[in-house]
């Protein structure tokens, strides 16, 4: 695989066949007993992936530094992810704090990897109502870093046209930190460089033919498995 071939792989794609499909979000409507069928090409995967890219700059997230993803199991999640990778900003993919469990690895997560910014989305948190008890918490545990950290919504952000958002990094820079479940202790996070992902995708292509086929699937992002076999 050659140098920085995730974003020259996105860029070829949206070159020589912008208006395919390359993900479809199923969301069933109990109240309609029906599924909403969302598409993304690869023009608006790309476009709204350098809008996140940059609102990052906007917001004075540089390369190398660290942002924290709720992962939303929907086209704002992979948004950010890939507009992280267009602006060499290292991002960590774990759950919202939904619940008790989720909560503490959300602290434990900040405390460690020290995110300069927290990307989620807007509609859905306020949907989830975590908002308000989350910060309140962020404020006790993990107050120093909590104050730091800005957030992006990126379901508030639009499509960008242009490429100079683009920041490329080496082989041996992280992309990102996958942490471990913390179901038996603190979370531990896996650093994640450029060479490590290009592997992991070679390792996918000699697994199966993801480039004429279809993959359903329903691996939460967070997941190393979500994260590469299904976005990357």
């Amino acid at each position: 695989m050659n140098d920085y071939s995730v974003i020259d792989l996105l860029k070829k794609h949206v070159e020589q066949n912008p208006q395919h499909i390359i993900y479809r979000f199923l969301t069933y409507i109990p109240e309609r007993d029906d599924w909403d069928i969302q598409e993304i090409t690869f023009r608006s995967l790309y476009q709204r992936a350098l809008g996140i890219a940059h609102m990052l700059q906007e917001k004075k997230i540089r390369r190398g530094d660290r942002v924290v993803i709720f992962s939303m199991q929907d086209d704002t999640t992979v948004y950010s992810i890939l507009g992280c990778i267009l602006a060499g900003v290292t991002f960590t993919v774990i759950p919202p704090p939904i619940d008790e469990g989720k909560a503490e690895r959300f602290i434990s997560v900040v405390k460690s990897c020290r995110p300069k910014a927290l990307i989620s989305n807007f509609s859905m948190e306020q949907a989830a109502g975590s908002s308000q008890s989350l910060a309140k918490r962020l404020a006790k545990e993990a107050l120093f870093t909590a104050l730091r950290m800005k957030r992006i919504y990126a379901d508030q952000i639009g499509p960008y046209f242009y490429d100079d958002v683009i920041r490329r990094i080496g082989p041996e820079d992280l992309v990102y930190l996958q942490y471990t479940s913390g179901s038996t202790s603190a979370p531990k996070g896996v650093r994640i460089t450029r060479r490590n992902l290009e592997k992991q995708l070679e390792q996918c292509d000699h697994a199966g033919d993801f480039q004429h086929g279809r993959l359903g699937t329903w691996v939460p992002f967070f997941h190393n498995l979500g994260l590469v076999v299904t976005i990357l």
